[in-house]
């Protein structure tokens, strides 16, 4: 598709929505109550700004996508984030999703609640919560069931592909955050697979050794680097502590050195990484360039988050191509509000 028709057919759908009103569409969980028929219009007229200088940059993308259902989830996310909650309905907001927003802890019964309100972080709950699939103890907020149980984060599950840890996986989980993700993917890379998982937050780490406490034996095939991810090892940032919403820069309380993919996996001699997941608030470009021989030499599964920054729906796709030209690239979205889009690659 070119710029002229990507153009015609993004504007042609603007107006067909413009005319739609959803209630019920605001993600409370994430966003708190109060701002169900609230948005920002100066920030959706800057989205629309940004798609309309940059058709050039996404019919590029709409080309290298390798699906029709991934090319609907690019339209669907360059609407979202135009028009907002209130005039686009996210295609993960089903009767089920529905049902599971309005369940309580265990949204609906889709999971087991050990314990309710075991901790808390803000004004969010967290729950200890059990598994049969994988065999996991997790702590962690309702969000996070919505998003992995229920809209299958990290995964990518599709009648023409599928990207997903499998059992006897090294995975390489790069922003950790709680250590809820790090067991969920080590329970299904199994007892014959391993997860590096990167993780410098102080407030993140003791809620990431709890749940590895919870969970001796998956927890063993878990190891913990306190480094953020970056292109080169021993520069150092600052932060100021956010959850999992910290981001690193030139200013901040706290310091913290990178250590690149590439330098890790060499010095720990691994001879396999199968599966490379990306969550680190905007620095997704920098860990990508820190990775490219451990890319190019193991060409392993990626999962990258592809929403942090304005244009990281291109810029991270023509990345990994520079990288790797074989890939075959793919995007999902694994919530009902702006957040989550992430960039699926392989070379299968």
């Amino acid at each position: 598709m070119n710029a002229r028709a990507l153009r015609q057919l993004y504007l042609d759908r603007l107006v067909r929505h413009a005319h739609q009103h959803h209630v019920g569409n605001h993600a409370i969980d994430r966003f708190g109550p109060g701002g169900e028929g609230k948005v920002k219009v100066g920030e959706l007229r800057w989205w629309q700004e940004l798609i309309l200088d940059h058709l050039d940059d996404l019919a590029w993308l709409w080309d290298a996508l390798a699906d029709d259902e991934s090319r609907r989830v690019l339209l669907e996310s360059m609407l979202f984030k135009s028009l907002g909650h209130l005039k686009v309905k996210r295609a993960r907001h089903t009767p089920a999703f529905a049902a599971a927003l309005a369940g309580g802890p265990s949204c609906g019964g889709r999971v087991q609640v050990e314990q309710e309100a075991a901790a808390h972080v803000g004004n969010k709950d967290l729950h200890i919560y059990r598994f049969e699939q994988p065999p996991v103890r997790i702590l962690a907020s309702r969000g996070f069931i919505l998003s992995h149980v229920v809209c299958g984060h990290y995964t990518l599950d599709r009648p023409t592909a599928r990207v997903a840890v499998a059992p006897g996986d090294t995975v390489l989980d790069c922003g950790a955050c709680r250590g809820d993700t790090a067991l969920w993917l080590a329970g299904h890379a199994g007892p014959s697979g391993r997860v590096h998982s990167f993780e410098f937050v102080p407030d993140n780490l003791v809620f990431f050794e709890r749940n590895l406490a919870m969970n001796p034996e998956v927890g063993s095939r878990i190891s913990v680097i306190e480094h953020a991810v970056g292109e080169t090892s021993g520069v150092e940032l600052r932060f100021d502590p956010r959850g999992p919403g910290t981001q690193v820069g030139q200013s901040g309380a706290h310091s913290v050195t990178t250590r690149s993919i590439d330098d890790h996996v060499e010095s720990q001699a691994l001879d396999a990484v199968d599966f490379i997941k990306m969550d680190i608030e905007g620095s997704e470009d920098a860990a990508l360039r820190g990775a490219t021989r451990t890319i190019r030499r193991f060409r392993p599964k990626l999962a990258i988050s592809a929403y942090h920054l304005p244009g990281d729906w291109w810029k991270l796709a023509r990345r990994v191509r520079a990288i790797d030209p074989g890939y075959r690239l793919y995007l999902d979205h694994h919530t009902i509000y702006g957040e989550e889009t992430v960039l699926y690659a392989t070379v299968e």
